[in-house]
């Protein structure tokens, strides 16, 4: 899908990002009881703790039957006991499936920033993990330096990425 605010790099690296990320499946990876394509979604079904769901797109599935695939989705992870986490980002379509999760009971999370983009370290690479969105304006705050490179893409990226929202259904065992 064209997005007319983002530029042809950032549409590259966000096509990167689907195609490499958003519907990866690994086999026997640790933790999972299963995991597994349903359709047009990839379903992560954890030995402990929440599910998740993930696709690139949805496969064109619309209206009653959308809601249908959703409800057993939802459905499956309530017969295990466990809440579940379907991952959507705001580029995905149909535009009114935030709507049809929220009708089928999911409640959304706190939004989350993906920052994608082109990396020369300079020297020894430290990954982080971003987990408040409260923390984004102290990203783009980041000093824009050439030898900085990674810093410099945080910062371009943490201003103008997409930002996927996660939907919720059920509450964690860990959770109140």
């Amino acid at each position: 899908m064209t997005d007319p605010t983002l530029s042809e790099e950032a549409l590259t690296y966000r096509a990167a990002y689907e195609d490499q990320l958003r519907t990866r499946v690994v086999p026997g990876a640790a933790g999972y009881r299963a995991v597994e394509r349903v359709g047009p979604i990839v379903r992560k079904t954890r030995l402990t703790g929440p599910g998740f769901i993930g696709y690139r797109d949805l496969g064109g599935l619309d209206g009653a039957e959308l809601d249908d695939f959703i409800a057993t989705q939802r459905d499956h992870f309530t017969a295990l006991g466990q809440s579940v986490e379907w991952k959507h980002h705001g580029h995905d379509r149909p535009a009114d499936l935030q709507q049809r999760l929220a009708a089928a009971g999911f409640v959304p999370d706190e939004r989350e920033t993906v920052l994608v983009g082109p990396v020369e370290p300079p020297g020894p690479v430290r990954r982080i993990s971003v987990a408040s969105r409260a923390l984004a304006p102290a990203l783009a705050a980041l000093p824009k330096r050439p030898q900085e490179t990674t810093l410099w893409a945080l910062r371009r990226l943490a201003i103008t990425g997409t930002r996927p929202r996660s939907f919720s259904h059920g509450d964690p065992p860990d959770r109140p």
